[in-house]
């Protein structure tokens, strides 16, 4: 009879306290409890949050950190915000550059965000409404963000990794939705995407003194990006960079616009789908303003020139 050898399992039980306390410290310095709070902070905040969603860029699946979105039905027609996160436990604390001249005006933040066919149609119509602009989620900072770097790092950019990623995610999942429309067809739903990077850590702003001919650091919570690097989207990607300490308050401040933009949504969606049926835009209202693009929206001309 041959002697008993102890199991893999066997080892595993003996050392079950020290090794629970080794996974838990290797989950903290991973960042996955980063996930969990930020997605119990966007649920707390009244949206449906998920992690772990995937999406195909160039036919490879990959995965999102958070998905939180509010949806907003009527009949047969649906609109939704949808918000895209990207979550970093930093050890190291993240700096980013801003800059008076990295403004965009406020119309182009508006029309320049990221959304289905619908969704982006909708924003390009009321791109010039002060109404529109007045939305948190299309604020235009003073001194907006235009780049950053993980500070006393070496090696690997994780600030623009954060932001492709976060981008690429956000603008796929947009054009996802546009999928099996075809041409012709009047959509029944509008959807923006909003991409937003969670930092469990310490956040600086950087910007340069004139006056004192240096360099100034301050500590911030929230810092909103007009990013243009970004690898799938060739317009100014609006990135709001907000510590898990501050989400709380910035997700309180947020909500009760995307309720706005969700009840503005509907009512436009059912007045592209009369455009739609009538085959003109005359009755849709442009709001004048800077876009920061040539031309009409193509969702639009397609009514236009059936």
């Amino acid at each position: 009879m041959r002697p008993h050898r102890p199991r893999m399992t066997d080892k595993l039980q003996c050392h079950e306290p020290d090794l629970q306390k080794r996974v838990l410290a290797w989950l903290e310095t991973e960042g996955f409890p980063t996930e969990f709070r930020t997605t119990m902070a966007f649920r707390a905040a009244g949206f449906h949050a998920r992690q772990g969603v995937h999406y195909r860029a160039d036919g490879t699946p990959r995965e999102i950190d958070v998905v939180a979105d509010r949806t907003l039905r009527e009949d047969e027609l649906w609109v939704r915000c949808k918000f895209v996160v990207e979550c970093k436990w930093a050890s190291k604390p993240w700096v980013i550059f801003t800059d008076k001249y990295s403004r965009i005006a406020p119309a182009a933040c508006v029309s320049q965000t990221m959304g289905s066919n619908a969704g982006s149609a909708l924003l390009w119509l009321t791109a010039g409404s002060s109404e529109v602009q007045k939305l948190k989620m299309f604020a235009t900072p003073g001194m907006p963000g235009f780049g950053g770097r993980q500070a006393f790092s070496r090696g690997d950019d994780q600030f623009y990794k954060a932001m492709a990623g976060v981008t690429t995610a956000a603008s796929t999942l947009a054009a996802s939705y546009d999928e099996h429309r075809k041409p012709g067809e009047a959509p029944k739903h509008a959807v923006c995407v909003f991409p937003v990077v969670v930092v469990e850590g310490a956040l600086f702003q950087a910007f340069y003194n004139p006056d004192g001919g240096e360099m100034k650091v301050e500590p911030t919570n929230h810092v909103r990006c007009h990013w243009k690097g970004s690898p799938t989207w060739k317009w100014h990607a609006t990135v709001d960079i907000v510590t898990l300490e501050g989400l709380p308050k910035y997700l309180s401040e947020l909500g009760p616009d995307v309720d706005k933009l969700l009840s503005m949504m509907i009512n436009g969606q059912k007045d592209l789908r009369s455009a739609f049926e009538c085959g003109s835009i005359a009755s849709l209202k442009i709001h004048p303003g800077s876009r920061g693009m040539i031309g009409l929206h193509p969702l639009l001309a397609e009514i236009r020139n059936p």
